[in-house]
């Protein structure tokens, strides 16, 4: 049945139980937050470096590279942690990245109203 089916799409056989499953998920979330946190550090130096290169073009391209860099790094963590193989790539890196910062803001979307409130 699943022979024409690519192996990214197949769950792996060793994620049987629910708790190691919820484990896992913790520890993806606390891992991304650190290098989250180191990457945010990075980012202002990276940005502040480029804005003097020149305003607009310097921003953009430290959006860009940030982009890439946590898109790499959560791809990392997937790897490791999921065992699954990540499809590599800068452009598939900048997609991660990008996705991620859209389901990020996405999520904080009920804390912001919260704080209206």
């Amino acid at each position: 049945m699943f022979e024409d089916t690519p192996d990214m799409f197949v769950r792996p056989s060793h994620m049987k139980s629910l708790p190691e499953r919820i484990l896992r998920y913790f520890i993806h979330g606390i891992a991304f937050f650190f290098v989250t946190l180191f990457a945010v550090f990075l980012f202002v130096f990276l940005a502040v470096g480029m804005t003097l290169i020149g305003a607009l073009i310097g921003l953009v391209l430290s959006f860009v590279v940030y982009f890439i860099i946590i898109g790499s790094l959560n791809s990392l963590i997937s790897g490791l942690l999921w065992d699954v193989e990540v499809p590599g790539g800068w452009g598939r890196c900048f997609g991660h990245g990008l996705f991620l910062l859209v389901f990020l803001l996405i999520g904080r979307i009920p804390l912001w109203a919260l704080e209206i409130l």
